[in-house]
């Protein structure tokens, strides 16, 4: 078929020929005057400004209007927002005409190729919640129940026993079941996938986790620094650090390292490769503020504060060097408890010729009453006790000697 469409700009609408031979039509059939404008009907005509198809973007348009529900385009290209659900006139348009007709707003010009199904609805956008395992969080969930599923409707229910699928259901014919609501109301959710809904309650673990608490039990082990939980929920204790050995999925341990069994009953495996605890270094009770203590670096000094926050010891060293501070670790192991000595006959004896003084007064010691066991200055006499409660210093040296205990005996 030579069929030919003139597409004359001229021209209000497009105009065929059939010409007897193949050659192109000379003149416009609408129009007295030769056009070049023409091509054949069934080769796809060209159009650098083609309208856009009217698809659900134009709900996302700025312009759009809350009420805007439905949107077409009549057979004029001309499309339009709607309320209602409009009818298709056979006269080349959609229209809301009935006696409750809502809003129509003009959009704009649109493709109306197709104009007769161009009817679109806005989405819905789903803002219910996912139903998820939290349910059983709820308030109001009840102890006895195992599943939770979600009907067609979007409405869930908790079950005490699995339920079965029905066409638009679930159901537990056996145990029993409660909708969830709130203030008397019932919970919506989304119901996109709604036979797929189907949670089972999950299992809570109840196994305590492996804490620094179990080095104070009666049976763990005195020596064993160190403590782990095995995969299969038992506690190690150990006398030096140990590591997971990969190949063999467990914990391994070095050479002459010991280990054994400790406490009795299972823990919570779920992170057993991080389980690992270190025995937690507790200061001896002798150690408190004002303490006395030495150690074989420091010498002689006396604790200031105690963070056990940080697990530090702040200290001031006796002969006034700088202050400083001790780890708990160190004051565990390195440090002993000390004290001040009162001075026996002899040392006393020896302070003669010294200064005793405090911070009222400083006093030349002349002599040693060897029958009151007494320091005299001028008419005054100190007994090493009174020197030493009081807090004098003799040459700017406490009135006493400082010794330490190690192994169980005071020593200088």
């Amino acid at each position: 078929m030579n069929k030919w469409v003139c597409k004359n700009d001229k021209c209000e609408k497009p105009c065929y020929a059939e010409p007897p031979n193949t050659c192109c039509p000379i003149n416009c059939l609408l129009k007295d005057y030769i056009t070049p404008n023409w091509q054949k009907a069934d080769e796809p005509a060209t159009n650098d400004n083609q309208l856009p198809k009217l698809t659900a973007e134009v709900f996302n348009r700025p312009d759009c209007p809350a009420w805007a529900k439905y949107a077409a385009v009549d057979e004029n290209g001309k499309a339009y927002y709607f309320t209602n659900k409009p009818k298709c006139y056979s006269e080349g348009y959609f229209r809301d005409l009935g006696w409750d007709a809502g809003h129509f707003m003009l959009i704009g010009d649109f493709d109306s190729s197709d104009w007769k199904n161009s009817l679109i609805e806005r989405p819905v956008k789903n803002t219910l919640p996912k139903l998820t395992a939290e349910v059983f969080d709820r308030e109001d969930c009840p102890e006895w129940a195992k599943w939770v599923a979600m009907d067609a409707d979007g409405k869930v229910c908790y079950y005490s026993s699995r339920p079965i699928l029905n066409s638009t259901t679930w159901l537990d014919k056996e145990g029993n079941w409660q909708i969830i609501k709130e203030n008397h109301q019932y919970v919506y959710f989304d119901a996109s996938d709604w036979k797929n809904s189907l949670i089972e309650r999950p299992k809570k673990n109840t196994l305590p986790k492996l804490t620094t608490e179990v080095f104070d039990r009666p049976n763990f082990p005195k020596n064993a620094d160190y403590a782990v939980v095995t995969p299969e929920g038992r506690v190690i204790a150990y006398t030096s650090k140990p590591y997971i050995n990969e190949e063999y999925q467990c914990w391994g341990f070095a050479e002459g390292c010991c280990f054994t069994f400790a406490c009795a009953g299972s823990f919570d495996t779920s992170d057993w490769r991080n389980s690992l605890i270190e025995r937690p270094a507790k200061l001896p009770e002798w150690c408190t503020v004002d303490a006395m203590c030495w150690h074989k670096r420091c010498g002689y000094f006396k604790v200031t504060y105690i963070d056990s926050v940080s697990r530090r010891v702040d200290i001031q060293q006796v002969d006034d060097k700088p202050k400083g501070y001790l780890s708990f670790n160190t004051v565990c192991n390195d440090v002993c408890q000390a004290h001040i000595r009162n001075y026996n006959e002899e040392e006393m004896q020896g302070l003669v010729g010294k200064v005793i003084e405090n911070d009222n007064f400083a006093h030349f010691i002349n002599t040693f009453d060897k029958d009151l066991k007494e320091a005299v200055s001028g008419s005054d006499g100190y007994t090493a006790s009174e020197l030493l409660e009081f807090g004098y210093t003799i040459n700017g040296e406490p009135c006493g000697k400082f010794e330490h205990l190690e192994n169980g005996k005071w020593v200088e």
